[in-house]
């Protein structure tokens, strides 16, 4: 992929997240939004566990890390700058 289209993906990406970013929270729970986000990294990790392994464990340890990557909104990329 030709690194102009990438750098157009990404700026389109971030400027829909920068614009909708008070509607996705909207009316919304912070809790709720952090159990979601939570019940989904569990999710991954059985799914891992049980592919990785063949056996579903009856406890899943998720790193504190992991769910605050996950709930904080990524820094957008730095815009290169290109001299003419």
């Amino acid at each position: 992929m030709p690194p102009e289209l990438m750098f157009c993906k990404v700026n389109v990406v971030r400027v829909s997240v920068q614009t909708f970013a008070r509607y996705l929270a909207f009316r919304r729970d912070n809790n709720e939004l952090l159990l979601f986000i939570l019940k989904q990294l569990v999710a991954e990790q059985v799914t891992y566990q049980r592919n990785r392994y063949g056996v579903q464990n009856d406890t899943i340890e998720i790193p504190e890390k992991d769910l605050q990557d996950k709930v904080t909104f990524p820094s957008p990329p730095p815009e290169s700058q290109t001299s003419t």
